[in-house]
Protein backbone atom coordinates (compact mmCIF):
# COMPACT_ATOMS: atom_id res chain seq x y z
CA UNK A 1 0.00 0.00 0.00
CA UNK A 2 0.81 3.43 -0.58
CA UNK A 3 2.48 5.65 2.27
CA UNK A 4 -0.05 7.47 3.93
CA UNK A 5 -0.39 10.08 6.93
CA UNK A 6 1.74 7.73 9.36
CA UNK A 7 4.14 5.95 7.31
CA UNK A 8 5.10 2.87 9.41
CA UNK A 9 1.26 2.44 10.06
CA UNK A 10 1.30 -1.01 8.32
CA UNK A 11 4.45 -2.23 10.58
CA UNK A 12 2.67 -3.06 13.92
CA UNK A 13 -0.33 -0.86 13.81
CA UNK A 14 -2.27 -3.38 15.88
CA UNK A 15 0.62 -4.69 17.90
CA UNK A 16 1.68 -1.07 19.30
CA UNK A 17 -1.86 -0.07 20.21
CA UNK A 18 -2.15 -3.19 22.06
CA UNK A 19 0.78 -2.63 23.74
CA UNK A 20 -0.50 0.83 25.01
CA UNK A 21 -3.58 -0.64 26.12
CA UNK A 22 -5.44 1.04 23.73
CA UNK A 23 -8.32 0.94 21.27
CA UNK A 24 -6.43 0.85 17.81
CA UNK A 25 -9.31 2.80 15.77
CA UNK A 26 -8.58 5.28 18.61
CA UNK A 27 -4.63 5.34 18.74
CA UNK A 28 -4.90 5.51 15.05
CA UNK A 29 -7.16 9.17 15.30
CA UNK A 30 -4.98 10.43 18.13
CA UNK A 31 -1.74 9.35 16.14
CA UNK A 32 -3.28 10.95 12.82
CA UNK A 33 -4.01 14.09 14.76
CA UNK A 34 -0.52 14.13 16.33
CA UNK A 35 1.03 14.10 12.52
CA UNK A 36 -1.18 16.31 11.40
CA UNK A 37 0.06 18.98 13.91
CA UNK A 38 3.60 18.69 13.44
CA UNK A 39 3.40 19.04 9.81
CA UNK A 40 1.81 22.72 10.54
CA UNK A 41 -1.88 21.48 10.01
CA UNK A 42 -4.66 22.24 12.11
CA UNK A 43 -6.83 19.25 12.06
CA UNK A 44 -9.88 20.64 14.32
CA UNK A 45 -11.50 21.92 11.22
CA UNK A 46 -11.35 18.54 9.47
CA UNK A 47 -12.20 16.82 12.32
CA UNK A 48 -15.61 19.16 13.06
CA UNK A 49 -16.36 18.20 9.70
CA UNK A 50 -16.50 14.99 9.82
CA UNK A 51 -18.05 14.65 13.28
CA UNK A 52 -20.74 16.93 11.49
CA UNK A 53 -21.25 14.58 8.58
CA UNK A 54 -21.46 11.52 11.08
CA UNK A 55 -23.93 12.99 12.62
CA UNK A 56 -25.92 13.86 9.91
CA UNK A 57 -25.57 10.37 8.76
CA UNK A 58 -27.31 8.73 11.59
CA UNK A 59 -30.16 11.47 11.89
CA UNK A 60 -28.88 13.27 14.72
CA UNK A 61 -30.99 16.39 14.92
CA UNK A 62 -29.67 17.79 18.15
CA UNK A 63 -25.76 17.53 18.21
CA UNK A 64 -25.77 18.35 21.96
CA UNK A 65 -28.25 15.29 23.24
CA UNK A 66 -27.04 12.52 24.27
CA UNK A 67 -27.30 10.79 20.64
CA UNK A 68 -25.67 13.40 19.59
CA UNK A 69 -22.71 13.21 21.52
CA UNK A 70 -22.57 9.50 20.90
CA UNK A 71 -22.41 10.37 17.23
CA UNK A 72 -19.72 12.57 18.01
CA UNK A 73 -17.56 10.08 19.86
CA UNK A 74 -17.91 7.48 17.26
CA UNK A 75 -16.93 10.20 14.84
CA UNK A 76 -13.47 10.83 16.47
CA UNK A 77 -13.03 6.94 16.47
CA UNK A 78 -13.04 6.90 12.76
CA UNK A 79 -11.63 10.15 11.83
CA UNK A 80 -8.23 8.38 11.93
CA UNK A 81 -9.34 5.71 8.90
CA UNK A 82 -11.07 8.06 7.33
CA UNK A 83 -7.55 10.43 6.90
CA UNK A 84 -5.80 7.24 6.34
CA UNK A 85 -7.59 6.24 3.49
CA UNK A 86 -7.88 9.71 1.62
CA UNK A 87 -3.93 9.98 2.11
CA UNK A 88 -3.66 6.57 0.09
CA UNK A 89 -6.30 7.73 -2.08
CA UNK A 90 -8.68 4.70 -1.29
CA UNK A 91 -12.02 5.74 -2.42
CA UNK A 92 -14.35 3.23 -0.95
CA UNK A 93 -17.39 3.84 -3.42
CA UNK A 94 -15.09 3.13 -6.82
CA UNK A 95 -12.47 0.53 -5.69
CA UNK A 96 -12.32 -2.60 -5.03
CA UNK A 97 -10.57 -4.49 -1.83
CA UNK A 98 -7.40 -5.04 -3.89
CA UNK A 99 -5.92 -2.36 -2.32
CA UNK A 100 -5.84 -3.47 1.08
CA UNK A 101 -4.09 -6.39 -0.14
CA UNK A 102 -0.35 -5.62 -0.99
CA UNK A 103 1.37 -7.24 -4.14
CA UNK A 104 2.64 -10.53 -3.00
CA UNK A 105 1.93 -9.89 0.33
CA UNK A 106 0.84 -13.09 2.75
CA UNK A 107 -1.16 -10.56 5.22
CA UNK A 108 -3.72 -7.79 4.73
CA UNK A 109 -3.23 -4.55 5.74
CA UNK A 110 -3.85 -3.05 9.28
CA UNK A 111 -6.26 -0.62 7.92
CA UNK A 112 -8.33 -3.31 6.41
CA UNK A 113 -9.86 -4.69 9.59
CA UNK A 114 -9.40 -0.87 10.45
CA UNK A 115 -12.27 -0.45 7.72
CA UNK A 116 -14.30 -3.12 8.54
CA UNK A 117 -14.76 -2.32 11.86
CA UNK A 118 -15.41 1.49 11.01
CA UNK A 119 -18.19 0.57 9.23
CA UNK A 120 -19.80 -1.78 11.53
CA UNK A 121 -19.85 0.43 14.78
CA UNK A 122 -21.56 3.34 12.33
CA UNK A 123 -23.66 0.45 11.08
CA UNK A 124 -24.40 -0.38 14.75
CA UNK A 125 -25.81 2.74 16.54
CA UNK A 126 -28.04 3.70 12.83
CA UNK A 127 -30.66 1.48 13.89
CA UNK A 128 -32.31 -0.47 16.39
CA UNK A 129 -33.57 1.43 20.25
CA UNK A 130 -30.85 0.49 22.46
CA UNK A 131 -29.51 4.31 22.52
CA UNK A 132 -32.85 5.68 22.81
CA UNK A 133 -33.35 3.22 26.32
CA UNK A 134 -30.25 4.29 27.67
CA UNK A 135 -29.13 7.19 29.69
CA UNK A 136 -25.31 5.79 29.21
CA UNK A 137 -23.01 4.18 26.75
CA UNK A 138 -19.47 3.67 28.23
CA UNK A 139 -16.60 1.94 27.57
CA UNK A 140 -15.60 -0.11 30.14
CA UNK A 141 -12.05 -2.51 29.94
CA UNK A 142 -12.67 -4.87 32.26
CA UNK A 143 -14.58 -8.61 32.70
CA UNK A 144 -17.44 -7.06 34.54
CA UNK A 145 -18.87 -4.31 36.53
CA UNK A 146 -20.13 -3.42 39.95
CA UNK A 147 -22.77 -1.94 40.22
CA UNK A 148 -23.67 1.31 41.84
CA UNK A 149 -26.79 3.44 43.05
CA UNK A 150 -28.32 6.31 44.33
CA UNK A 151 -29.39 5.44 47.45
CA UNK A 152 -32.36 8.06 48.90
CA UNK A 153 -35.54 7.56 51.14
CA UNK A 154 -38.54 8.46 48.83
CA UNK A 155 -39.34 11.70 50.87
CA UNK A 156 -35.27 12.72 50.80
CA UNK A 157 -36.20 12.77 46.82
CA UNK A 158 -38.38 16.18 47.52
CA UNK A 159 -36.21 19.19 46.88
CA UNK A 160 -37.82 20.58 49.85
CA UNK A 161 -37.32 23.91 52.43
CA UNK A 162 -35.73 23.57 55.29
CA UNK A 163 -35.27 25.71 58.60
CA UNK A 164 -31.67 27.74 58.95
CA UNK A 165 -29.64 25.17 60.76
CA UNK A 166 -30.74 21.76 59.91
CA UNK A 167 -30.04 19.00 57.57
CA UNK A 168 -30.34 19.14 53.92
CA UNK A 169 -31.95 15.46 52.48
CA UNK A 170 -29.03 13.26 51.55
CA UNK A 171 -28.55 11.12 48.62
CA UNK A 172 -25.66 8.66 48.55
CA UNK A 173 -24.10 7.09 45.72
CA UNK A 174 -22.97 3.54 46.90
CA UNK A 175 -22.28 0.57 46.00
CA UNK A 176 -25.05 -2.47 45.71
CA UNK A 177 -23.59 -6.07 46.14
CA UNK A 178 -24.69 -6.96 42.62
CA UNK A 179 -21.50 -7.54 40.37
CA UNK A 180 -22.88 -7.39 36.46
CA UNK A 181 -21.09 -10.14 34.17
CA UNK A 182 -19.51 -8.44 30.93
CA UNK A 183 -20.36 -11.20 28.08
CA UNK A 184 -18.86 -11.11 24.71
CA UNK A 185 -20.75 -10.20 21.31
CA UNK A 186 -19.15 -10.67 17.97
CA UNK A 187 -19.18 -12.03 14.32
CA UNK A 188 -16.35 -13.69 12.57
CA UNK A 189 -15.85 -12.59 9.07
CA UNK A 190 -14.12 -15.48 7.06
CA UNK A 191 -13.86 -14.56 3.13
CA UNK A 192 -11.40 -15.74 0.36
CA UNK A 193 -8.71 -13.26 -0.40
CA UNK A 194 -8.44 -14.22 -4.74
CA UNK A 195 -12.43 -13.52 -4.68
CA UNK A 196 -12.73 -10.66 -1.79
CA UNK A 197 -9.78 -8.59 -3.80
CA UNK A 198 -11.86 -8.01 -7.00
CA UNK A 199 -15.06 -7.10 -4.82
CA UNK A 200 -16.49 -3.25 -4.44
CA UNK A 201 -15.32 -2.03 -1.79
CA UNK A 202 -19.09 -0.63 -1.16
CA UNK A 203 -20.33 -4.40 -1.58
CA UNK A 204 -18.13 -5.28 1.20
CA UNK A 205 -19.11 -2.39 3.44
CA UNK A 206 -22.44 -3.07 2.70
CA UNK A 207 -22.27 -6.66 4.33
CA UNK A 208 -20.66 -5.29 7.58
CA UNK A 209 -23.19 -2.70 7.82
CA UNK A 210 -25.60 -5.70 7.65
CA UNK A 211 -24.13 -7.30 10.64
CA UNK A 212 -23.62 -4.11 12.87
CA UNK A 213 -27.62 -3.45 12.00
CA UNK A 214 -28.40 -7.15 13.21
CA UNK A 215 -26.10 -5.83 16.24
CA UNK A 216 -28.03 -2.89 17.06
CA UNK A 217 -31.36 -5.38 16.97
CA UNK A 218 -29.73 -7.78 19.49
CA UNK A 219 -28.57 -5.13 21.57
CA UNK A 220 -32.44 -3.80 21.55
CA UNK A 221 -33.24 -6.89 22.60
CA UNK A 222 -30.48 -7.44 25.76
CA UNK A 223 -31.99 -3.73 26.59
CA UNK A 224 -35.24 -5.11 26.48
CA UNK A 225 -34.62 -8.25 28.83
CA UNK A 226 -32.53 -6.66 31.10
CA UNK A 227 -35.03 -4.23 31.90
CA UNK A 228 -38.00 -6.76 32.16
CA UNK A 229 -35.96 -9.41 34.27
CA UNK A 230 -33.99 -7.05 35.88
CA UNK A 231 -29.71 -7.40 36.00
CA UNK A 232 -29.34 -9.66 39.01
CA UNK A 233 -29.72 -7.19 42.03
CA UNK A 234 -32.63 -7.78 44.27
CA UNK A 235 -35.98 -6.34 43.21
CA UNK A 236 -34.83 -4.91 40.14
CA UNK A 237 -37.20 -7.04 38.22
CA UNK A 238 -40.25 -5.46 37.01
CA UNK A 239 -43.88 -5.46 38.19
CA UNK A 240 -46.31 -5.90 34.97
CA UNK A 241 -49.16 -3.44 34.65
CA UNK A 242 -52.20 -5.43 33.30
CA UNK A 243 -55.03 -4.57 31.03
CA UNK A 244 -58.73 -4.16 31.67
CA UNK A 245 -59.45 -7.32 30.19
CA UNK A 246 -56.71 -10.23 30.04
CA UNK A 247 -55.66 -11.17 26.14
CA UNK A 248 -57.29 -7.58 25.13
CA UNK A 249 -56.02 -4.22 24.61
CA UNK A 250 -57.83 -1.57 24.70
CA UNK A 251 -56.68 2.44 24.13
CA UNK A 252 -57.45 2.98 28.03
CA UNK A 253 -54.49 0.34 28.55
CA UNK A 254 -52.28 2.20 27.04
CA UNK A 255 -53.30 5.29 29.14
CA UNK A 256 -53.25 3.46 31.97
CA UNK A 257 -49.11 1.90 30.70
CA UNK A 258 -48.27 6.08 30.52
CA UNK A 259 -50.26 6.85 34.18
CA UNK A 260 -48.08 4.06 35.86
CA UNK A 261 -45.23 5.96 35.74
CA UNK A 262 -44.75 8.28 38.74
CA UNK A 263 -44.39 12.12 39.24
CA UNK A 264 -40.97 13.25 38.24
CA UNK A 265 -41.06 10.22 35.52
CA UNK A 266 -42.47 10.03 31.94
CA UNK A 267 -42.20 6.83 29.77
CA UNK A 268 -40.62 8.59 26.24
CA UNK A 269 -39.76 5.06 24.42
CA UNK A 270 -42.81 2.26 24.22
CA UNK A 271 -42.09 -0.90 22.60
CA UNK A 272 -44.90 -3.31 21.11
CA UNK A 273 -44.39 -6.49 18.74
CA UNK A 274 -46.55 -6.28 15.58
CA UNK A 275 -49.68 -8.05 16.71
CA UNK A 276 -50.44 -5.20 19.72
CA UNK A 277 -48.94 -2.52 17.12
CA UNK A 278 -51.37 -3.71 14.55
CA UNK A 279 -54.13 -3.56 17.24
CA UNK A 280 -52.81 0.02 17.97
CA UNK A 281 -53.21 1.14 14.79
CA UNK A 282 -56.65 -0.23 14.43
CA UNK A 283 -58.13 1.69 17.47
CA UNK A 284 -60.91 4.45 16.94
CA UNK A 285 -58.47 6.67 18.57
CA UNK A 286 -55.83 6.40 16.14
CA UNK A 287 -57.99 5.76 13.04
CA UNK A 288 -59.59 8.97 13.96
CA UNK A 289 -58.04 11.63 11.75
CA UNK A 290 -58.70 14.57 14.31
CA UNK A 291 -56.59 12.83 16.46
CA UNK A 292 -53.64 13.72 14.45
CA UNK A 293 -52.08 10.40 15.96
CA UNK A 294 -50.55 9.45 12.16
CA UNK A 295 -47.99 6.86 11.97
CA UNK A 296 -44.27 8.11 11.53
CA UNK A 297 -41.15 6.33 10.31
CA UNK A 298 -37.96 6.03 12.74
CA UNK A 299 -34.99 4.14 12.47
CA UNK A 300 -36.73 2.33 9.49
CA UNK A 301 -39.21 1.44 12.16
CA UNK A 302 -42.88 2.68 12.02
CA UNK A 303 -44.11 4.69 15.55
CA UNK A 304 -47.41 6.36 16.47
CA UNK A 305 -47.68 8.72 19.64
CA UNK A 306 -48.60 7.36 23.15
CA UNK A 307 -52.07 8.85 24.25
CA UNK A 308 -50.90 12.13 25.81
CA UNK A 309 -48.42 12.56 22.90
CA UNK A 310 -45.44 12.50 25.57
CA UNK A 311 -43.73 9.48 23.56
CA UNK A 312 -43.74 7.39 20.75
CA UNK A 313 -44.69 3.44 20.35
CA UNK A 314 -42.60 2.05 18.16
CA UNK A 315 -43.21 -1.44 16.77
CA UNK A 316 -40.55 -4.42 17.28
CA UNK A 317 -40.55 -7.84 15.65
CA UNK A 318 -37.77 -9.23 17.07
CA UNK A 319 -38.24 -12.19 19.39
CA UNK A 320 -34.78 -11.94 21.02
CA UNK A 321 -36.07 -10.96 24.53
CA UNK A 322 -38.12 -13.92 26.07
CA UNK A 323 -40.41 -10.74 27.51
CA UNK A 324 -41.10 -9.87 24.28
CA UNK A 325 -41.36 -12.95 21.97
CA UNK A 326 -44.94 -13.54 22.84
CA UNK A 327 -47.14 -12.53 19.89
CA UNK A 328 -49.50 -9.94 21.45
CA UNK A 329 -47.47 -10.34 24.99
CA UNK A 330 -45.88 -6.88 26.41
CA UNK A 331 -45.92 -3.05 25.64
CA UNK A 332 -42.68 -2.00 27.24
CA UNK A 333 -42.87 1.87 28.13
CA UNK A 334 -39.21 3.42 29.07
CA UNK A 335 -38.22 6.61 30.59
CA UNK A 336 -34.85 6.69 29.14
CA UNK A 337 -33.76 9.87 32.03
CA UNK A 338 -32.35 6.80 34.42
CA UNK A 339 -34.00 3.50 32.93
CA UNK A 340 -30.43 1.72 32.41
CA UNK A 341 -26.64 2.21 30.75
CA UNK A 342 -24.60 -0.05 28.95
CA UNK A 343 -21.14 -0.88 29.75
CA UNK A 344 -19.02 -1.61 26.60
CA UNK A 345 -15.25 -2.74 25.41
CA UNK A 346 -13.38 -1.04 23.16
CA UNK A 347 -14.16 -3.05 19.39
CA UNK A 348 -11.61 -5.84 18.74
CA UNK A 349 -11.15 -5.91 15.37
CA UNK A 350 -8.42 -8.49 15.04
CA UNK A 351 -7.25 -10.13 11.48
CA UNK A 352 -6.36 -13.65 11.53
CA UNK A 353 -2.74 -14.17 10.23
CA UNK A 354 -2.84 -17.46 8.92
CA UNK A 355 -4.01 -18.32 5.60
CA UNK A 356 -5.69 -21.49 5.02
CA UNK A 357 -6.63 -22.53 1.55
CA UNK A 358 -6.72 -19.23 0.52
CA UNK A 359 -9.22 -18.12 3.59
CA UNK A 360 -8.44 -15.48 5.62
CA UNK A 361 -10.70 -13.84 8.82
CA UNK A 362 -11.45 -10.82 10.44
CA UNK A 363 -12.87 -11.08 14.45
CA UNK A 364 -14.98 -7.90 15.20
CA UNK A 365 -15.81 -8.53 18.95
CA UNK A 366 -16.76 -6.71 21.96
CA UNK A 367 -18.10 -6.91 25.61
CA UNK A 368 -21.09 -5.46 26.93
CA UNK A 369 -23.52 -5.40 29.75
CA UNK A 370 -26.55 -4.03 30.08
CA UNK A 371 -26.99 -2.22 34.12
CA UNK A 372 -30.54 -1.72 35.38
CA UNK A 373 -30.90 2.14 36.66
CA UNK A 374 -34.16 3.33 38.50
CA UNK A 375 -36.80 0.84 38.68
CA UNK A 376 -38.83 3.52 38.50
CA UNK A 377 -38.20 4.68 35.08
CA UNK A 378 -39.30 1.80 33.34
CA UNK A 379 -43.03 -0.32 33.19
CA UNK A 380 -44.46 -3.48 31.16
CA UNK A 381 -48.36 -3.85 30.35
CA UNK A 382 -48.56 -7.41 30.03
CA UNK A 383 -51.87 -8.08 27.83
CA UNK A 384 -51.73 -11.78 28.51
CA UNK A 385 -51.72 -11.25 32.29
Amino acid sequence: MKRGIINDLDLGFYTQARREKRAPLNWLTDKVLEAEEKDGRDPSEALQKHIEATQRHLGVTDPLSRRGQMAAGIACQTYGVKRELQARRINLYSDTCEKFFGPGSETDSPLWPAMLASSFIVARVSSGLADLMTFADVQVESMSVDKVRLNEAADARQMRNVGLGEDLPETSISAVETNVKMRKYGRYLRYVREVTTMTPLAVVQGFIRQIGMQRAVDETDEVLEILHAGDGESGSAVTDTTPATDATLVYNDLVKLELAFSNGYMGRVYVADATNFQTILQMSEYKDPLAARGVRTDRDMPSVPTPSGGGLIYRWQSTGSTYMAETGGRIAAVDPSQACWIARSSLLEDAEDIVRSSQVGVALSYRMAVIKGDPNCFKSLDITA
